[in-house]
This record gives C-alpha cells, structure tokens and sequence, in this order.
C-alpha cells in the first residue's frame, strides 16, 4: 500500500479480522481544506511532543544511571517509570505511523497486546511505588521493606503483572477504526 499524503485526501481505514485485515479506505475529501491542513499541523504537534518526551525522558534516565549518588531506591522506581514512558513512548509513536501498513494477522495481535502493555505501564509503575511506600511505611520495623530486595521485587511484579493483565487482549476480536 502507498502512504497518501495529507495535502491528497483524508484516510478512513476500516480493519476487520473476519475480512483477514484487509484495508479498506473510505476517501472522506478530495480537495485540499482546512480540515487537511489542521490534521497536517496536529500530526506535526504529536511528532514533537513524542521526540521532546523522548529527549527528556533520556536525559534523566541517564543522570539516574551515571551520578552515583542518585543510586537510591526512591530512584530505582523513578527509573522504572522512565523507561516504561520511553518504552510506552516508542511504542505508540510507532503505532500511530505503522497502521496504514498491511500486517498479519499474527502482527497485528502483537500491536494489540503490546498496545494494552504500553497503556499499562506507566499506571503499574505507579502503583508499585505505591505499594513500595505503603509497606516501608506500614511496617516499618521490618528490615526486608527496607531492603533494596524489596524494591527489585515491587518493580519485577509490576512488570510480570502487566504483561499478564494484557494476555486477554491476545483473545479478543475488535474492529479498529482510525481517523487520520
């Protein structure tokens, strides 16, 4: 399939798994109008804002990782979010621009999978902080919440829960209808 441009026409695609994800395009408009043009700019916006996250979010990955005195558990987790943001990042940029191409079946439920993962990540890790800190706090008499034991398992079973929680989506027949 060729990649239609903006300027051309805007693109409904229609994705079906009983038509074995077979494209169909609906052309909306013909002429080059103002809606065309805001999509053009709101698609430059969003190429922006994921190169600047992305810039950003490695930019203090790396400070966690090479001034040693950042070496703490509290920064453990915040590097945990950082990579799942560059991760959840990567993902839906990619996402977003491969979806006007032919896949397979079998690629197309990797996206879905991976899609429900990405949109998981960053909530997870959120709530692994949380539980990290309710236990520290909680029972705090107790040597092991203070361990950095501790925080490696908190992060270790997010990561194993949110690859779980996603394993449904694996099963699921859906429709995706995109709007460029």
């Amino acid at each position: 399939l060729r990649k239609k441009s903006y300027k051309d026409s805007l693109i409904l695609i229609y994705v079906d798994r009983k038509w074995k994800n077979r494209l169909k395009y609906i052309i909306i408009c013909k002429e080059k109008t103002m809606d065309a043009y805001i999509y053009f700019i709101l698609d430059a916006v969003k190429t922006a804002l994921y190169s600047l996250s992305l810039f950003l979010a490695l930019l203090y990955l790396c400070l966690i990782l090479f001034i040693p005195r950042f070496h703490t558990q509290n920064n453990m987790f915040i590097l945990n979010i950082l990579v799942n943001g560059i991760l959840s990042t990567i993902y839906f940029a990619l996402y977003f621009y491969a979806v006007e191409f032919r896949m397979s079946p079998s690629i197309c439920t990797l996206f879905h999978y991976a899609f429900n993962t990405a949109s998981l990540q960053v909530a997870f890790a959120f709530i692994a902080i949380t539980i990290h800190r309710f236990c520290v706090i909680v029972y705090h008499t107790k040597a092991f919440f203070k361990t950095k034991k501790w925080t490696i398992l908190c992060i270790s079973i997010q990561w194993i829960t949110q690859s779980i929680a996603s394993v449904p989506f694996i099963f699921a027949r859906r429709r995706v209808v995109i709007l460029f």
